[in-house]
């Protein structure tokens, strides 16, 4: 039943940022993958190098190199791209969570929101909001997702 309730929670993280924005989802759905797939990769080349130099072919190992450092600058590159981008709409993703948040609990009824059950749920949900940890939980989620790729 808690694993059940951990992935509506994930549903729901993702759902949240997709209905806020593609963009940001896109960034970190890529950056994830790249996450999980240029370490794996990174390793078959280097078997590939080693490889190459016990079969003592040296013009093959540069290109292998050569390889190597195309995939290991573009990874860098992408990345750095990505969070130059994410970082900035992360933050406007926290604070348009916490905007949503503040709007609810002011249309909230009175006598509703400060019953006793209702109240410790919403000092949770603005601890929650405020410290950032919304946005740190969808980050987690997407780097689940790689380390299932890595394996």
């Amino acid at each position: 039943m808690k694993i059940k309730k951990i992935m509506s929670n994930q549903i729901y993280s993702l759902h949240l940022v997709w209905k806020y924005s593609k963009q940001i989802f896109l960034f970190k759905f890529i950056s994830s993958c790249m996450s999980g797939i240029v370490p794996t990769l990174t390793a078959y080349i280097y078997k590939l190098i080693v490889e190459k130099i016990t079969l003592g072919n040296v013009n093959s190992v540069f290109l292998t190199i050569t390889i190597l450092g195309v995939v290991l600058f573009t990874d860098r590159l992408i990345h750095n791209l990505i969070s130059k981008h994410a970082s900035i709409k992360s933050d406007s993703l926290r604070n348009g969570i916490l905007f949503s948040f503040l709007e609810k609990t002011v249309n909230m009824d009175y006598e509703i929101l400060y019953s006793p059950s209702v109240t410790t749920k919403k000092e949770m949900a603005e601890k929650a909001v405020r410290g950032n940890y919304i946005t740190g939980y969808i980050d987690n989620i997407f780097a689940s997702f790689s380390s299932i790729i890595k394996v």
